[in-house]
């Protein structure tokens, strides 16, 4: 059985304790799979941390990057998508999952706005199960 797992989260990075439950999260997963498939945005942050963590836990990575570099993370992943802007990418990992896990700087009121929390919106009206990692 293969699973593929995504990420979305800050730019800011993880806190400690997040890291802590993301890694968990992809152990878990991965010893229940055959093959694990980990998803990410390749930003700078939580999709670059969480990509050195899926790498080191033996995770085959896909990489979805932004047509914008600015915050490009330049990740060497096993698969690298060709560059799309924020939210169609967005949608191609949410499209891509059956679990996203969602590593966000705060509560959603703080910045209803947010790519993170705009990407796990798109992941709940679609029923892809998410796991929302707070700090």
């Amino acid at each position: 059985m293969t699973i593929h797992i995504g990420i979305t989260g800050t730019r800011k990075g993880w806190t400690l304790g997040q890291n802590a439950e993301v890694k968990r999260a992809l152990w878990v997963a991965n010893t229940r799979a055959l093959r694990a498939v980990f998803h990410h945005g390749d930003c700078v942050g939580v999709d670059e941390q969480a990509h050195g963590a899926a790498t080191n836990q033996g995770f085959i990575t896909v990489s979805h990057p932004p047509s914008d570099p600015t915050f490009r993370a330049w990740c060497n992943a096993d698969i690298v998508h060709h560059p799309r802007p924020y939210m169609t990418r967005n949608r191609d990992i949410v499209d891509a999952v059956s679990l996203l896990l969602v590593v966000p700087e705060g509560p959603e009121t703080d910045n209803p706005r947010s790519g993170t929390w705009a990407t796990y919106r798109m992941a709940v009206q679609d029923g892809v199960k998410t796991v929302v990692i707070m700090p």
